[in-house]
């Protein structure tokens, strides 16, 4: 997943908006890339994926744990 406006691979997960509901209906999630700010669409699959990738950071920074 690459930001068509900028090249990075870094995104995060977008708000969702009114107007999304038509493309969440085509399975498709509105992800924000972290260095230019574009709000572009993804699979809702990769979206989960970012989700998920995200809880795991924050599980592993998270102070009571000792990795």
């Amino acid at each position: 997943m690459v930001c068509p406006n900028c090249y990075n691979s870094d995104f995060r997960l977008s708000r969702l908006r009114t107007h999304d509901l038509t493309r969440l209906f085509f399975l498709q999630f509105p992800v924000r890339c972290l260095t230019c700010k574009e709000r572009v669409y993804r699979n809702f699959l990769m979206a989960l994926n970012l989700r998920h990738a995200r809880q795991e950071r924050a599980r592993q920074n998270s102070p009571g744990t000792n990795k």
